[in-house]
């Protein structure tokens, strides 16, 4: 399989009538879906040559899946863009990527930072099936398995957004080995919470296609609500999630299991930070026959490269990232403390020992090509030692006894402080073991030399100084000396970035 777009085909004539993506106010099924796609697909060659990078608005709606497909069966890539982000950071995305064209929905045309790009409501075309300028013949034709898929911009632990381009045989790739590693089949109904504009929705979008699954797509206020939220998987018959850990706090903080739990629900999959093991004992708690895996990732390959099923969870246990995916080979290397790296050359040898932190590399055909008209950051992350090209990921981790990868840090959260390295990631995890903090995040103030700890406490204090010295106490007793925070800011709530990760660059700037 060469084109993303087989699995559409395969599905819109085995089970044309089959559900395949729905929102709270429409549903596709697998015929409609590749309908739709192909009266895009008309109007777009209509008014572009097919080529090139076209831009979506995403939202949460079926019809923006409808888009992406639309754009690939025209032969070009997509750019998922948030319609939110300020006007100017949509333009410049348009002119980094020399888009000329974006599809979205009627009267999105108005948005600032879409103007002067041409615009195609894709909620006005017909419905009707597509005319004769796109034949089945040309659609049919696969591409080549490096042609692009998508791009998508992330700005990653620094802020500075970065272009990372997709191609359809990474992501079959991956696709068909996290099919055979957690065997699913079409029985999947995978409730969305990505959002459309993130990497990470990609893995429910192509992993529904691809088993002949349903996509349902949660409304985002729902998250806001436990048992709506738990009461709308169960009205649509979501047995499959793949979230965020800050997405399964919020229903385990509601205390939504004392009053409605999931039916259906056999996957529990997390991704893209740690998860306290305080959430994961609710969960489940609430629903004991499920499977719970942790994944692993980064944003610079299709989808993940470590997986780990979690058992027998202890409360103070460090969640492992656990092992490779079938597809990637990830070794843990020394830390050379390089910014850059050439194109070729030697890899930092090996690291096999438990407990020493190493840099995590990964070796897999679900490898992204690297970062859109950027050799230099390509060449740093990308390292082609003449055996293949391996992924430096900027992850520390380290293995435990039983040979599963364990995540430490970002190497640029590793701090030299009071003559020591430290990690502050280490500090962040001894922290939120204290039965008392529900959220927490660790950060270092060069100007200042101090490492301070952001903390949500489970209940707020009436007293936050004598709390912040508990706390400082209950540290005293499980770090080194040259490790112990500074201080320990109280928050109600630690504040968020839109992929629901705690928004470091936002607490940056509070001290």
């Amino acid at each position: 399989m060469k084109n993303i777009l087989e699995y559409l085909e395969h599905n819109a004539t085995a089970f044309p009538d089959r559900k395949a993506v729905a929102d709270i106010r429409h549903a596709y099924s697998y015929r409609e879906l590749k309908e739709t796609a192909l009266g895009i697909c008309a109007q777009i060659k209509r008014e572009n040559d097919g080529t090139g990078l076209i831009g979506v608005s995403t939202g949460r709606d079926a019809l923006t899946v409808a888009m992406f497909l639309g754009v690939l069966y025209a032969g070009a890539a997509y750019v998922p863009l948030d319609p939110s982000l300020p006007g100017q950071k949509l333009k410049a995305i348009i002119a980094d990527t020399g888009m000329s064209l974006i599809l979205g929905r009627e009267g999105e045309q108005s948005i600032a930072g879409f103007s002067g790009t041409g615009f195609i409501a894709a909620d006005q075309i017909p419905a009707d099936a597509p005319d004769g300028s796109v034949t089945m013949p040309e659609l049919a034709e696969p591409a080549g398995d490096d042609q692009l898929l998508y791009l998508v911009y992330t700005s990653g632990s620094t802020g500075e957004p970065k272009g990372v381009v997709k191609t359809h045989g990474a992501y079959i790739s991956f696709i068909e080995a996290y099919i055979k590693t957690f065997e699913f089949d079409d029985s999947l109904v995978i409730g969305n919470q990505s959002p459309f504009h993130f990497d990470a929705s990609a893995k429910d979008i192509y992993l529904a296609l691809a088993t002949g699954g349903t996509l349902e797509i949660i409304p985002s206020e729902l998250f806001m609500f436990g048992p709506k939220l738990i009461d709308h998987l169960n009205e649509r018959g979501v047995n499959f999630i793949s979230w965020v850990p800050s997405a399964l706090t919020v229903v385990a903080k509601l205390k939504t299991f004392d009053k409605v739990r999931p039916k259906y629900l056999n996957n529990v999959f997390f991704v893209g930070e740690a998860c306290r093991t305080k959430t994961l004992r609710a969960w489940t708690s609430a629903v004991p026959g499920a499977r719970f895996v942790n994944l692993y990732g980064a944003s610079e390959q299709s989808g993940i490269a470590c997986w780990y099923e979690v058992r027998d969870l202890q409360e103070d246990d460090e969640l492992p990232i656990g092992k490779p995916l079938c597809n990637s080979t990830v070794t843990l290397r020394e830390t050379s403390g390089r910014k850059t790296a050439a194109d070729t050359g030697p890899l930092p040898p090996k690291i096999a020992v438990p407990h020493k932190t190493g840099e995590i590399y990964i070796q897999s055909p679900a490898l992204a090509t690297g970062y859109w008209h950027d050799p230099v950051k390509t060449a740093a992350a990308f390292i082609n030692t003449g055996d293949g090209v391996h992924l430096k990921t900027g992850d520390l981790a380290r293995y435990d006894e039983s040979g599963n990868l364990v995540f430490a840090s970002r190497s640029d959260s590793q701090i030299k402080h009071m003559g020591h390295r430290i990690e502050l990631g280490e500090i962040e995890t001894v922290a939120s073991s204290l039965p008392e903090i529900d959220q927490c995040c660790c950060l270092y103030n060069e100007s200042r030399e101090r490492i301070v700890l952001f903390a949500a406490p489970v209940s707020m204090p009436e007293n936050e100084k004598e709390f912040a010295r508990s706390v400082l106490g209950s540290l005293r007793e499980k770090l080194a000396p040259y490790m112990m925070p500074w201080n320990v800011i109280i928050r109600e709530t630690l504040p968020l970035n839109a992929n629901g990760k705690i928004d470091r660059m936002a607490l940056k700037k509070e001290f």
